[in-house]
């Protein structure tokens, strides 16, 4: 199964239903509230059954 690019920000959904805004360590294999942080500082993202990239920004609206 294919895991998001090292660093990139996702919407993951955990076991407990609970969905977040992650940043995936591709060195570790978790996601974490921080992008780049010391894991140390970072709070990880526990029991995560999915990801999806976020969706793209809105367009501003042509008047």
């Amino acid at each position: 199964e294919r895991m998001p690019e090292d660093e990139q920000e996702v919407i993951v959904h955990n076991k407990l239903g609970y969905r977040y805004v992650s940043y995936f360590d591709e060195h570790s294999g978790l996601f974490f509230d921080m992008r780049g942080g010391n894991q140390m500082n970072c709070i990880e993202h526990i029991l995560v059954t999915h990801w999806m990239p976020l969706p793209a920004a809105p367009e501003p609206e042509q008047s």
